[in-house]
């Protein structure tokens, strides 16, 4: 009889408790649990990430309606629930709470970060209710460079971290802890300290002269970053030309023209970044080639035979260096080199008459051009040989009392002589 009455008195109970007490649940992952003693209570949600708790003594009301914290109210002292999103990055993150020791949940928001320089960074964030301020730092998430702390309680917070390495990123998470022991801790952010301003200048490496000839060359060197192409240069350390080729490049080209052929010359390069900062090589040098190449040949050689003269003529070659002509005589064959033989004529002159000639005697003439650098005097010029030669013995025309030449034909040869 008594078993009877016990049941039917615990089922009035429960019918009780369903019919003052509204419960909704919207969500398929959270986790509701309200007490059978607390008749007041009224419980709702529309969160997919939550978990609600409430046990016997409460008539307070818990409320949430968003996916990613939690409102709290009138919950037993023991009980607790922390929710939270994942953290921001590049100077700032998502707040989170914590409740828990019988006070409100603590709830982080507004995490920044502020004022980065080269070694420091200020990050902020806020609380809904006062709480001290600490900050973990470092170079991963294990957050192993250290820590900055303020135990002052307070809602809006400001940690100023000091001694960072410059253009370096740095991860970071915030906690906040309130009077009654309630913490909150955000997830990892990130944010990058300044790069130090470059005042470094670019590396020269490798100065070279290529293609170098006898009135050129070409200066090359290479930089470690983009940078400018400068070149001074001379027959001395005074250098006193130059000049510079347009854009930044870290493979740098200059070509010098007009050189004097076998001669010594000094330069240094400069090369500067887009910063300005700049650097110059020490003094090298090059020497251009030497002179191996003679003038061109004269050409329209020719000899007309007179009484004991020979009017010669020629046409000059037109080589910036050419210096003049040396006109050879010979009676015994051909000039086959420009030492040898009857000097004629020296100079720049395009015509010669040879006096004081013998009538009857046949003549052998070779014309030489040469350059300014080796003149025909030498032992060993370097000269183009050219070789027109008239033949014409004279006689004397008793009828007509003068000297004229046979009619040969006219005999030419050319030889180029190193």
């Amino acid at each position: 009889m008594s078993l009877k009455w016990r049941t039917v008195f615990v089922v009035a109970v429960l019918f009780c408790i369903v019919s003052l007490n509204a419960h909704a649940m919207t969500s398929a992952n959270f986790n509701l649990i309200f007490d059978s003693a607390n008749s007041g209570g009224t419980d709702t949600s529309t969160s997919t990430n939550f978990g609600l708790r409430d046990t016997v003594g409460e008539g307070g009301t818990g409320e949430i309606s968003s996916t990613n914290f939690a409102v709290y109210s009138g919950y037993r002292a023991g009980d607790s629930v922390t929710t939270s999103a994942p953290g921001g990055s590049g100077g700032g993150g998502s707040g989170s709470s914590g409740v828990g020791g019988g006070g409100l949940p603590v709830v982080l928001s507004s995490i920044v970060v502020t004022s980065i320089t080269k070694t420091s960074a200020i990050i902020s964030w806020t609380t809904d209710h006062a709480a001290n301020s600490f900050v973990k730092y470092g170079f991963t998430t294990s957050y192993a460079s250290g820590t900055v702390s303020d135990s002052s309680m307070l809602t809006i917070h400001s940690l100023t971290i000091t001694g960072l390495t410059p253009g370096t990123l740095y991860h970071f998470i915030v906690t906040s802890t309130d009077s009654s022991g309630v913490s909150a801790t955000s997830a990892d952010a990130t944010f990058t300290t300044t790069a130090p301003p470059d005042t470094t200048p670019p590396v020269i490496s490798n100065i070279r002269v290529t293609s170098i000839t006898e009135h050129t060359g070409v200066i090359a060197w290479d930089t470690n970053e983009n940078a400018s192409t400068l070149v001074s240069y001379g027959t001395t350390i005074s250098y006193g030309s130059g000049g510079s080729a347009p854009g930044l490049t870290i493979t740098h080209t200059f070509p010098l023209t007009g050189l004097t052929d076998g001669t010594l010359y000094h330069f240094f390069v400069t090369s500067a970044d887009s910063l300005g900062n700049t650097a110059t090589s020490t003094d090298r040098t090059f020497s251009t080639s030497p002179d191996i190449t003679p003038p061109a040949n004269v050409s329209s050689f020719t000899a007309a035979p007179g009484d004991t003269k020979v009017t010669l003529n020629w046409i000059s070659p037109t080589d910036s260096d050419f210096a003049g002509t040396r006109l050879i005589r010979k009676t015994s064959g051909f000039p086959s080199d420009p030492l040898v033989g009857t000097v004629v004529y020296i100079g720049k002159g395009t015509s010669k008459i040879d006096t004081g000639l013998t009538n009857g005697i046949m003549y052998f003439y070779g014309a030489y051009a040469f350059d300014a650098k080796r003149p025909p005097t030498l032992a060993q010029p370097r000269l183009t040989l050219i070789l027109f030669a008239r033949q014409f013995p004279l006689s004397k025309d008793q009828n007509q009392n003068h000297w004229h030449a046979n009619s040969l034909p006219r005999r030419q040869n050319s030889l180029a002589r190193p």
